[in-house]
């Protein structure tokens, strides 16, 4: 059971959040994967919201208790060699219209 950490880093001139590998990853069944706002990024707050199929156990991705914003999640067991679209949507520090960008989750087989 390992961590993958996707970084958010900023906000780039056309207004899109930036962040590891463009928010993709590949896992392993049972991983964690956390959503970590950088400092100095300008971005707020974060959200995730799951796509299909759902790759999480039950009631992940959620908000990372006791960090400002962050979110983390497990891998179900059953969900090898699934890939999942997902949705992170990001509020800017300066306030305005939230951000929306789709990555994608693969797990291995």
């Amino acid at each position: 059971m390992g961590t993958t950490v996707i970084k958010i880093t900023g906000i780039d001139n056309s207004g899109n959040l930036t962040m590891d590998n463009n928010g993709n990853a590949t896992v392993d069944v049972n991983d964690t994967v956390k959503w970590q706002i950088q400092p100095q990024s300008g971005v707020a707050s974060i959200s995730i919201t799951p796509g299909s199929p759902n790759i999480w156990i039950p009631g992940d991705p959620q908000p990372d208790q006791g960090s400002q914003g962050n979110w983390k999640g497990v891998i179900s067991s059953s969900s090898n060699n699934l890939s999942e679209d997902y949705t992170i949507t990001g509020w800017p520090a300066s306030g305005g219209k939230p951000i929306i960008h789709d990555p994608k989750i693969s797990v291995n087989p």
